[in-house]
């Protein structure tokens, strides 16, 4: 964006954990987790934290080309 590139958007795939391909282990790669038994999800923090960082230093770059 600093270098006059436009971006319009972004892709966080995936989004929750998923079971694995081949052994349906249980794959840490998501933001969410699997739900439990009342439907709720547990957000994985430290993505979460760095999502919201991101998007901190991206919020005054999508000002500048309003």
């Amino acid at each position: 964006m600093k270098a006059g590139v436009p971006i319009k958007g972004i892709c966080l795939y995936p989004i929750v954990n998923h079971p694995g391909w081949d052994d349906d282990r249980h794959c840490y790669n998501g933001l969410w987790d699997y739900c439990n038994e009342s439907g709720d999800r547990e957000i994985y923090q430290p993505l979460a934290d760095e999502l919201q960082f991101q998007r901190q230093q991206i919020e005054p770059l999508l000002k500048l080309h309003e």
